[in-house]
């Protein structure tokens, strides 16, 4: 009698679950699981830029300073860099003795330094602009964004636990170690028809405080619900057929023929069990009756006939130098003959030797 993971399927809820797997090939094995079940959403996406601008020199100079690098915020405050007329740049030049904050600072209101920046907070995609290089009106000198999105895209399977203002934890596919969040602040349905599959689509707004740079191909999750105390299984391992669900489980077998098993425990009596064609079993090994050992058989004249058991060999002679086992005093019959006190008439050394009555065990050589 054997134990082996039959494949017998009880019917189960589906809901999915967070059961640690061991990988045997093909197939995996999981556990029903007690406990806390979170209900993650798990989603994925890009980085869309928006109000993307393209910052251009607006007069003849030069390029005296760049402070900003691409995948960085910026402001009017915090500009990407500054530009300088070619006015003040010759002067800057002619007076190189002079440090060039303290010359900037006294010709800053006849020749004013331009800054590159955007009109508000933005994110800087490219930069351009290189320090020390003369430029002509309209010459590009960097990209930017206004905004930075997360456009993020929901399973069909999973549009019913997604809320406007629930919290986002995600990452760059490049780098799954750094994890931001942020809020959801819209969610759209796919538009639903014969050829559709309804899934849908959120934005999440960026923010210094939480961002990747423009483009990126990020992941992430979105932890809907959580309940308490449950029983719960991986969702892939659920096996529909007709909209119920069936689940394989573990189960102890007995004998077995090629048409039906003996189930010991596991399952009880009346449980549907869903039987899957060869084709169906996913390269798990199916069930089947085990051959007898070839070691209970002989071949004898081309027919396997069974084998029969071996004669017990005969005892050998005892060896006369080899100590005796002790006699069981029970195999012989002979009593002492019963003598009435004080009627001795032969002393026992003096008894005839030799007759079977007169034998006693300890007479035996």
């Amino acid at each position: 009698m054997r134990r082996l993971a039959g494949l017998a399927l009880l019917a189960a809820l589906a809901s999915p679950g967070t059961a640690q797997e061991a990988s045997t090939g093909t197939a995996s094995v999981a556990r029903v699981r007690r406990g806390t079940m979170k209900l993650l959403v798990r989603v994925q996406g890009t980085v869309r830029p928006e109000q993307v601008y393209r910052l251009k020199s607006t007069i003849e100079g030069r390029i005296e300073t760049v402070v900003k690098k691409p995948n960085s915020w910026s402001d009017d405050r915090d500009p990407i860099g500054t530009l300088l007329t070619k006015e003040m740049a010759a002067l800057v030049d002619s007076n190189a003795t002079t440090p060039g904050a303290v010359f900037e600072d006294r010709w800053q209101r006849v020749f004013q330094a331009v800054p590159i920046a955007c009109p508000g907070r933005c994110f800087v995609i490219k930069v351009y602009a290189q320090a020390g290089t003369l430029t002509q009106a309209g010459t590009l000198l960097a990209e930017a964004a206004g905004k930075l999105r997360l456009v993020g895209r929901v399973r069909p399977g999973d549009t019913a636990w997604v809320k406007e203002g629930q919290l986002v934890r995600f990452w760059d596919k490049k780098d799954p170690n750094r994890r931001q969040a942020a809020k959801i602040e819209r969610f759209v349905r796919d538009v639903q028809g014969d050829r559709v599959v309804p899934g849908g689509t959120f934005t999440v707004l960026l923010t210094p405080e939480a961002w990747l740079a423009a483009g990126s191909e990020w992941e992430g999750v979105i932890e809907a619900e959580v309940k308490k105390d449950v029983l719960s299984v991986p969702t892939k391992s659920l096996l529909l057929k007709d909209g119920v669900a069936y689940l394989p489980i573990r189960v102890s077998t007995g004998v077995s023929t090629y048409d039906e098993t003996e189930i010991i425990a596991g399952v009880p009596d009346g449980a549907p069990v869903l039987v899957l064609d060869a084709s169906a079993s996913g390269g798990v090994e199916r069930h089947t009756p085990e051959p007898e050992p070839m070691e209970r058989f002989s071949l004898e004249d081309g027919k396997l006939v069974p084998r029969k058991k071996a004669k017990p060999l005969p005892s050998e002679p005892e060896d006369e130098l080899a100590p005796r086992p002790a006699i069981e005093p029970e195999r012989y019959d002979r009593r002492r003959t019963k003598h009435k006190p004080g009627a001795i008439d032969v002393f026992p050394d003096d008894r005839p030797r030799g007759g079977k009555d007169d034998r006693y065990p300890s007479d035996i050589r």
